[in-house]
C-alpha cells in the first residue's frame, strides 16, 4: 500500500474511533452546549481530533521531508510523535 493511501486509511479510522469515542462518553457530560446541539458537538469535537492527527503526520513527515517514514518509523518519530500528544 502507498504511503499516501496509508494516509487517507489511517485519517479516516482515526475520525470513525473518534466519532465512537464521543458518543460513547458524552452521556457522562451534561453541558448546555451539548443538550442543544448534541450532533454537532461530538462531530465538530471529532473533526478537531482528526485535524490534530493530521497536524502531528504533518509535521513528522516535514521532518522527515515525506510521508514515506510511515513505513518505518524511527525511534525519533516515535519520540516526536509522543511529545506531540502529550502537550
Amino acid at each position: 500500500m502507498k504511503p499516501t493511501a496509508k494516509f487517507i486509511t489511517m485519517l479516516i479510522i482515526v475520525f470513525i474511533l473518534s466519532l465512537i469515542w464521543e458518543y460513547s462518553h458524552a452521556p457522562l457530560y451534561v453541558s448546555n452546549m451539548l443538550i442543544k446541539n448534541y450532533n454537532y458537538t461530538l462531530i465538530r469535537a471529532s473533526v478537531i481530533d482528526f485535524l490534530l492527527v493530521g497536524f502531528i503526520f504533518l509535521i513528522v513527515s516535514i521532518k522527515n521531508k515525506g510521508i514515506k517514514w510511515i513505513d518505518k518509523p524511527s525511534l525519533a518519530d516515535y519520540f516526536i510523535l509522543l511529545q506531540l500528544l502529550l502537550n
